[in-house]
């Protein structure tokens, strides 16, 4: 079992992660306090695999659950109201807790209810995707989607707790596993060192979910995002590097509509994107850049789509790190990311050849 504590003064709390972690959530959150009401928020595809496991919080707070559809289409205001309106019919008060019980679309949702509802209650995360257990579920970001963009709607609400338990994982259908693999490659391309290193040597056994190398992958990760989070909690400058791929892939993900590339393949593509334009610019070495190609594909991922140039730039234009200009995470070299609003339309031009289908 590994424990790491994200360190935000008042708004600290534990990341608890390992084979069987959900073991230990009732008494994690015993010593968390007495919540009266508990409601559990779900996908109807965790429900159906896993609903039971929570059913062991039923001796120590009244437990409600419900779910929502699974995919990114879900991440809605309508979503949003729906919730809502659940939690007032069952008489939640401000001394009650919600539980995302899912993957990234799961944990940004109720997150994002927790954090309006009588102006923000408690809420915990139990992340069941590789995604959600190595980034989407720590650091508190929370936010719905609009029809014109990704998460432009949100709160920075923090959880109280996060129980990413990776026996979870075995049922993960393989396409959602291989997504996941996105941000766990970001993460080690961004901030190099022990993670890059046992992508490099062990990137088949990640594949075939290893049990240790997956624990050691999501340790590694959430210790790499508590450390970027303590440093700068509401994204105003060193936490931004962990959108590398981010801008292209979100843009990607809302011209497409919503379900039609997974999170992670689209910013597969986006790294690969911004790994282009940082050749292009002179900033990254052909070695670093072929890097970017063996890991994404490696694991399965894509490196190129079709799509229409002219949507994608409109899009990213309406991105959150949007200033004057597009902000774009670029690596100089592996385990260095920087913030650039100095892109070439040259550089932009010849990534779009590179990555267009």
């Amino acid at each position: 079992m590994n424990k790491t504590r994200v360190e935000l003064g008042p708004r600290s709390y534990d990341v608890v992660s390992g084979a069987n972690a959900l073991d230990q959530l009732p008494a994690l959150l015993a010593a968390l306090g007495v919540f009266e009401r508990t409601l559990v928020i779900t996908d109807s595809n965790v429900h159906e695999a896993h609903g039971g496991r929570l059913d062991i919080l039923a001796n120590q707070t009244q437990l409600f659950k419900t779910s929502i559809a699974p995919g990114e289409a879900s991440k809605s205001i309508e979503s949003a109201h729906r919730l809502l309106n659940e939690m007032t019919g069952l008489g939640m008060r401000r001394g009650d807790l919600i539980v995302a019980y899912g993957g990234g679309v799961v944990g940004d949702l109720a997150g994002f209810v927790a954090s309006v509802y009588l102006r923000g209650i408690a809420f915990i995360q139990v992340p069941t995707t590789l995604l959600g257990q190595v980034d989407a579920s720590v650091g508190g970001k929370t936010g719905v989607n609009l029809t014109l963009g990704k998460n432009l709607v949100g709160t920075f609400h923090q959880p109280s707790l996060v129980v990413a338990d990776t026996t979870l994982l075995e049922t993960l259908p393989e396409r959602e596993f291989i997504s996941g693999m996105a941000e766990v490659v970001k993460y080690g391309l961004c901030f190099g060192g022990n993670l890059f290193d046992l992508l490099t040597t062990a990137l088949g056994k990640a594949i075939s979910r290893d049990v240790a190398v997956v624990g050691q992958i999501v340790a590694l990760c959430i210790a790499s995002k508590a450390a970027v989070v303590a440093n700068d909690e509401t994204d105003l400058s060193a936490r931004a590097v962990l959108n590398y791929g981010h801008t292209f892939g979100h843009a990607l993900e809302a011209w497409a509509g919503y379900g039609r590339f997974r999170h992670g393949e689209a910013i597969s593509i986006g790294m690969m994107f911004a790994a282009g334009i940082a050749r292009n610019m002179g900033l990254l070495d052909s070695d670093a850049h072929l890097i970017h190609e063996q890991m994404l594909g490696g694991v399965g991922l894509p490196l190129n789509a079709k799509f229409d140039r002219k949507s994608l730039a409109e899009y990213w234009s309406r991105d959150k790190k949007h200033q004057t200009h597009p902000r774009w995470v670029l690596l100089h070299k592996i385990g260095y990311p920087q913030l650039h609003s100095d892109v070439t339309d040259e550089a932009i031009q010849t990534a779009f050849d590179e990555v267009s289908a």
